[in-house]
């Protein structure tokens, strides 16, 4: 029989509006987090494409001032001695790391010519940055950008 001065809630419809709202909360929570973790990854991006233009600016001015580099063929990266008048330097090492952030990230910058020796007139440099964790040392991402002297 049903009592007509019932009042409040049974248990299983607060338990329904329970469930409703933690779905809510938790779906809300995981496009939250997945928004934070694209906005952190587009800087990174972001700044591997900065590293990998200047680069290409330092490979530019050493290219009008020298042609030695054209036939190298291991990975190798450019520097800035300080002036703004004397060439880029040409470190033949594998890679230079740039520490950036706070957060732990390190960049790795090379150049390598992708056809060395074939033309002293116009060459072809692959840019790779990486970017990776400074603990653990673990690849977060990669850019390749060509860049044609």
């Amino acid at each position: 029989m049903l009592k007509i001065n019932q009042r409040g809630e049974t248990i299983v419809e607060v338990l329904i509006c329970i469930a409703v709202l933690s779905l809510g909360f938790g779906s809300s929570f995981l496009l939250s987090n997945h928004a934070t973790k694209t906005a952190a990854s587009n800087g990174y991006y972001y700044q591997a494409q900065l590293y990998a233009n200047q680069q290409i600016t330092l490979l530019h001015a050493y290219a009008t001032v020298n042609s030695d580099f054209r036939s190298q063929s291991s990975w190798f990266s450019m520097k800035q001695d300080g002036t703004l008048s004397a060439p880029p330097i040409v470190v033949n090492q594998s890679q230079t790391i740039y520490p950036v952030s706070s957060d732990g990230i390190n960049y790795v910058v090379k150049i390598k010519n992708t056809q060395p020796g074939l033309s002293r007139s116009y060459n072809v440099f692959d840019i790779n940055v990486s970017w990776q964790t400074g603990s653990s040392g673990s690849v977060m991402g990669s850019l390749d950008i060509y860049y044609g002297t």
